[in-house]
């Protein structure tokens, strides 16, 4: 049998999310990523509806310097305060203690969780071969308290729902379906790469968060423009994108 030699586990931004929609369970919520919610826009990496309408909201961070970023984000208006706030990182940006116990980074709000994903490995041993797969397993460095437990208002319920309903038909059928968010009626049209650049000069309203096709970081310059080559960093301030 072939021996299977792994590298380190290099997580992504869609790979997070992808990990942490199987940690909730999604076919037993609803798991909007990468959305803007509600009048002030706040914008969401992964959106968690439960089963009682409560919202979670998970903010996934891969580098020390987007996490403290974060900080500078508005506070969630009362009429949709999630009643759980994760933050999710990989496991090379937690910190350990003398005791080898997982450090909450001081610029940490209270009350909000922190949450790692470890870079353990999975062999499949298959009938000629060894396969390697990255597993999606969580640790905690510090577990989130319910804040409340007040269903989310109606309005922003539905407009998840609406949110991702749509954005499935027009990955399904390469049209734009959003601006039934407008006052103006559909109008088709051919499928057009989803950068930035190409949002804006088809005047396409951002009811999402855009993020580079290849890497799936958001502040790849191939995510504000689709004709810029992909760094496959998150790092703020990269030449040619939109977030400075």
């Amino acid at each position: 049998m072939p021996e299977a030699k792994a590298a380190p586990v290099q997580w992504t931004e869609q790979d997070i999310t992808r990990a942490v929609a199987q940690w909730v369970e999604w076919w037993r919520c609803l798991c909007v990523p990468n959305v803007f919610l509600g009048e002030s826009r706040r914008e969401i990496d992964l959106a968690v509806l439960t089963k009682s309408s409560i919202l979670w909201a998970f903010e996934i961070k891969c580098s020390v310097t987007d996490w403290k970023r974060d900080l500078d984000k508005r506070a969630y208006p009362l009429s949709m305060a999630p009643a759980r706030f994760y933050y999710v990182v990989p496991q090379s940006l937690v910190q350990l203690n003398e005791n080898g116990r997982p450090i909450t980074p001081d610029w940490v709000p209270a009350g909000a969780g922190v949450v790692y994903l470890k870079n353990d490995r999975v062999y499949a041993t298959a009938a000629n071969c060894v396969r390697v797969t990255d597993t999606p397993s969580i640790g905690y460095v510090r577990p989130c308290k319910s804040a409340h437990r007040i269903p989310l208002a109606q309005v922003y319920c539905d407009e998840l729902r609406t949110k991702i309903a749509f954005r499935y038909w027009a990955h399904v059928c390469g049209k734009d379906l959003t601006r039934a968010f407008t006052v103006e009626p559909v109008r088709e049209h051919a499928a057009i790469p989803d950068c930035h650049r190409c949002r804006h000069e088809s005047a396409q309203p951002v009811t999402h968060m855009i993020t580079c096709p290849t890497c799936g970081n958001k502040r790849c310059p191939k995510a504000s423009d689709h004709r810029l080559a992909c760094t496959g960093s998150n790092a703020p301030g990269q030449p040619g994108s939109v977030y400075q």
